[in-house]
């Protein structure tokens, strides 16, 4: 594929003189721009439109970094931003960090380099990721957080109310009648599950409920990481006659696995998930769980990255309430 280099060795010029030739013509002497214009013709070459928007300072790209974009939460989240950013003339490019820290180090570095109109991060974030932010703060690029726990009081955010759904979740089972609620977490670093998990714990405490550490899980955060979990869960299922997943995918894995064995859902355990994603309404039984406002997640974001360009700079913190979805996995016992 021809490239600038080529275009620059063709016309016996700088590469620097056929970038400036390409952002503002005018600016190039008429010798020198003739040869770049015939070199361009014979080369037939045709610059990139995201590598020249960003060149030239008038960039229509905003970058979404997601933790697993094959995930139906981060799915729906793009789904938001990019209806806010077409609604606004502005473009998504979205990318993947696939768990991968290696690639979530590169992507920091591309976001810097490449100039991108603002940035949204969707992913679990660790304590050293905050220099980092704290450089893009001092370049002046407009950055958004979403379900971020650990920097809202630092940055820009767009959260769910993480907590209160931990709350609600753990009320709605012992309102049920529930007693002993297993929960299960996520196996890596995720501050936005251990707020859910702290909204958990202080509802049981509510009730002089007492926890008890032995029902508490964690996996992977997907179908697999249910599957997997499951298998521990029949050793100890009398011990709890709920759970409450820390999300849907989780959720469904651990159905899965009791539908193949034999155990009743809701009749012998009930389940309650946390997302509300597609799959929930497809699941036999269906998946009662807590809504979050996925798309309004990445829509919101979109939107304030959209105001700061406007050079309204002072934007606040977003905090949407969730809901649960009662479905057909939670039974109740109070009765």
């Amino acid at each position: 594929m021809t490239n600038i280099k080529d275009v620059a060795k063709l016309a016996k010029v700088s590469i620097a003189s056929v970038s400036r030739y390409l952002n503002s013509p005018e600016v190039v002497k008429p010798s020198t721009r003739k040869n770049i214009q015939e070199a361009i013709k014979e080369l037939n070459y045709r610059p990139s439109d995201i590598a020249q928007s960003m060149r030239n300072q008038t960039s229509k790209y905003i970058a979404l970094v997601l933790e697993e974009v094959s995930n139906p939460f981060y799915t729906e989240v793009l789904n938001g931003a990019e209806e806010c950013a077409l609604k606004n003339g502005f473009n998504i490019v979205v990318l993947n960090i696939n768990k991968d820290l290696n690639k979530k180090m590169r992507y920091y570095d591309i976001v810097f380099r490449r100039g991108f109109v603002g940035v949204i991060y969707c992913f679990s974030m660790e304590e050293s990721d905050e220099k980092v932010l704290n450089n893009l703060k001092k370049k002046e690029i407009h950055f958004v957080l979403i379900e971020n726990e650990m920097f809202k009081d630092k940055f820009l955010c767009v959260n769910t109310n993480n907590y209160k759904a931990g709350y609600d979740g753990t009320k709605y089972l012992i309102e049920k009648g529930h007693k002993n609620i297993a929960f299960i977490g996520f196996n890596r670093f995720s501050d936005q599950i251990n707020v859910r998990k702290k909204g958990y714990l202080d509802a049981l405490g509510e009730y002089s409920i007492k926890s008890d550490e032995s029902i508490i899980f964690e996996t992977d955060l997907s179908v697999e990481g249910g599957l997997k979990i499951a298998e521990k869960l029949v050793k100890d299922i009398n011990k709890f006659s709920a759970i409450f997943c820390c999300s849907d995918t989780i959720a469904i894995g651990v159905i899965k696995y009791f539908n193949k064995n034999k155990i009743r859902v809701p009749d012998d355990i009930s389940i309650l998930g946390f997302d509300d994603i597609e799959w929930a309404k497809i699941i036999d039984p269906a998946l009662t769980t807590i809504h979050q406002r996925k798309k309004e997640l990445g829509y919101k974001a979109v939107e304030k990255i959209v105001s700061m360009i406007g050079k309204n700079r002072k934007q606040n913190s977003v905090i949407l309430d969730a809901y649960i979805v009662s479905r057909e996995t939670v039974k109740d016992i109070s009765k």
